[in-house]
């Protein structure tokens, strides 16, 4: 579990001791409006969050990270979590208000296409959103990933619906050239 570095953020690995900023991150309405339907999740669901990020860490080479800037603030959380019937590993951002509206989701987005090609080896990254949420769908747009059907994932989803799937293949990214990861 690497920090990773941007010109802007730093990403650092969950854990323990972050449960009570990312709770308090997470019981934000704006922005758990589209990332959790709505629903303020307790204590111990953040919790099961960061054992499941260090899992998926030893799993699959990436989890979540929390987003920070140099001054350690906490800006939100990106990476890549298992979503959906049957579980599929998607990529994840969630930023704090304060950090809307600056490019930070953008910046975070293409970090975690660089690492899930670069380091992972994942030969396509999916994400998906709410319908409704517009700014998440033109970041997905903005960083290469394109719409599509989820009826053609194999195997098939069973609780899709309302959700915006977009994707990116290898080959995409790297004609993009989308490296924002500093060494």
């Amino acid at each position: 579990m690497t920090v990773l570095r941007t010109a802007r953020l730093r990403f650092v690995p969950l854990a323990a001791s972050d449960v009570e900023e990312l709770y308090e991150l997470f019981a934000l309405a704006e922005v758990r409006r589209y990332l959790l339907d709505d629903t303020v999740m307790p204590k111990s669901w953040v919790e099961a969050v960061v054992a499941d990020s260090e899992a998926q860490f030893k799993a699959a080479g990436a989890g979540l990270w929390t987003l920070r800037d140099e001054g350690d603030e906490l800006l939100g959380v990106a990476g890549y979590r298992d979503f959906f019937e049957p579980p599929q590993l998607q990529v994840i951002y969630a930023l704090h208000p304060r950090a809307w509206g600056r490019g930070l989701a953008t910046e975070a987005l293409r970090a975690l296409l660089e690492v899930g090609f670069e380091t992972c080896g994942f030969e396509v990254v999916r994400g998906a959103t709410d319908e409704p949420n517009d700014a998440s769908i033109r970041v997905m747009e903005r960083c290469g990933m394109r719409r599509v059907d989820p009826a053609t994932f194999e195997p098939p989803l069973d609780d899709a619906e309302g959700a915006v799937f977009l994707e990116i293949s290898r080959a995409a990214w790297t004609a993009d050239g989308g490296r924002v990861l500093e060494s």
